[in-house]
């Protein structure tokens, strides 16, 4: 498994140099963005104190703290640090050294962590809080958490997550309009937005501010560095036709293993025996041309719990999750599960294959015990997913949408995010 280890690094090494030379990456040895390096690191959680669901943004003085969770399926105790990076508003590193932007030390050891409980694949879990007695921020912006394995001669990242320092001085007005473009009207959802900065002075907001929007948290299909259209006596507006326009998609496929002593909803069948488990899904079909459906989702996200026994975070049990999907014919392009538990990436555990004989598509992944979202979604001509051939776009979706607001005030050595705003869609 060492050998596996450093073989993967120097992979992951090698392609992080490339894409420095290519002018699109750093000389770290990480990714500027959510990305687990290895698979036997799953289930990995952050947000605020316990809330799953929550986005990782927090005051800049707040007394709370942002939480991570994640699970070692190699089990044992190893050693495992930590290290927070101040970024752009372009999530680069920023010019600030670390003494300019936290109290403390980076690198310190995460010591808070459990071995399973009687569950049939063993698994330790670690459990970080930020800011803490040893770490804290002291400016606002963008930020990224490493989780390194090792000590300080022979560390590797395992684990990368973004998270932001809010200073919010400034007021967003959001609201959802219809599309300008006719032919967009029943298939995607815009915005138009503006910002009143009444108790906070902006000399040139044009060339100053810069706003980010997020359709349900997602970063891989972000609107990103919208600069002001016009500004009044009052406002600031961002007012611009269909700049500010996202795919509706439709509501999430989700299913539910927080007990796998009986199905639920789109389980069909579980088997457990002494060293496995495994959930068999209902054979689902492609829903582009279906009508929209109004089904209660959580917006592509996943919630880890238990109902069989207590203490969820040490006694869940991790089963083989298993997809099936039936189309009418045989795509030219790979198909993925994606969903916020695969960190919204085409990855390859998450890969379907066509299976010949039966004429579906299959997909399998281990997963802990708990409620997920999910769609399926290929890669399109700009290297982004899409689900539209797959799912298809209803505008009548219930998305939820952000809109961060950045500061780089003339001359300033950092982003400054002085905003955010959140909405959720209804036309």
């Amino acid at each position: 498994m060492h050998c596996t280890k450093i073989y993967l690094f120097l992979i992951l090494s090698l392609t992080i140099l490339a894409s420095s030379l290519q002018g699109q990456g750093t000389s770290d040895n990480f990714f500027y963005k959510d990305f687990i390096y290895f698979d036997h690191i799953k289930s990995v959680q952050f947000g605020h104190g316990n809330l799953q669901q929550s986005f990782p943004i927090i005051d800049l003085n707040s007394r709370g703290s942002l939480s991570l969770s994640f699970d070692d399926m190699e089990g044992g105790d190893k050693i495992y640090t930590y290290a927070i990076v101040h970024c752009t508003k372009n999530w680069e590193r920023s010019e600030l050294e670390d003494i300019e932007y936290m109290d403390g030390y980076n690198g310190e050891e995460i010591e808070d962590f459990e071995y399973s409980i009687s569950t049939i694949l063993d698994y330790t879990n670690y459990r970080l809080r930020i800011p803490n007695d040893d770490l804290e921020w002291n400016v606002s912006g963008n930020y990224v958490l490493i989780i390194y394995e090792g000590d300080d001669d022979d560390k590797i990242p395992v684990i990368t997550r973004r998270f932001m320092v809010i200073e919010n001085v400034i007021t967003i007005g959001v609201k959802m309009e219809n599309p300008f473009n006719v032919s967009l009207l029943r298939t995607h959802h815009k915005l138009n937005f503006f910002v009143t900065n009444k108790n906070f002075r902006i000399t040139n907001p044009i060339n100053e501010l810069y706003a980010v929007v997020l359709q349900n948290n997602r970063w891989d299909n972000a609107i990103e560095n919208v600069s002001p259209k016009f500004q009044t006596a009052n406002q600031i507006q961002w007012n611009q036709t269909d700049l500010i326009t996202f795919p509706a998609q439709k509501e999430f496929r989700n299913f539910d293993t927080r007990t796998l002593r009986s199905t639920s909803e789109f389980v069909h069948s579980i088997d457990i025996t002494y060293d496995a488990a495994t959930v068999l899904l209902h054979i689902t079909e492609p829903r582009t041309n279906r009508n929209f459906l109004s089904d209660a989702d959580i917006n592509g996200k996943f919630i880890l719990a238990n109902d069989d026994f207590d203490n969820d975070r040490v006694r869940s049990e991790y089963s083989e999750v298993i997809f099936t999907l039936d189309p009418p014919y045989k795509y030219d392009k790979d198909i993925y599960i994606i969903g916020k538990f695969t960190d919204w990436e085409a990855r390859e555990p998450y890969k379907m294959r066509y299976d010949e004989e039966r004429k579906v598509y299959i997909g399998s992944c281990t997963l802990k015990q708990g409620y997920y979202n999910y769609l399926y979604g290929m890669i399109d001509e700009d290297g982004k997913i899409s689900t539209e051939l797959l799912e298809g776009n209803w505008y009548e979706t219930e998305n939820e949408y952000t809109v961060l607001m950045y500061y780089s005030e003339f001359g300033a050595r950092y982003d400054r995010l002085i905003g955010m705003r959140t909405i959720i869609s209804s036309r």
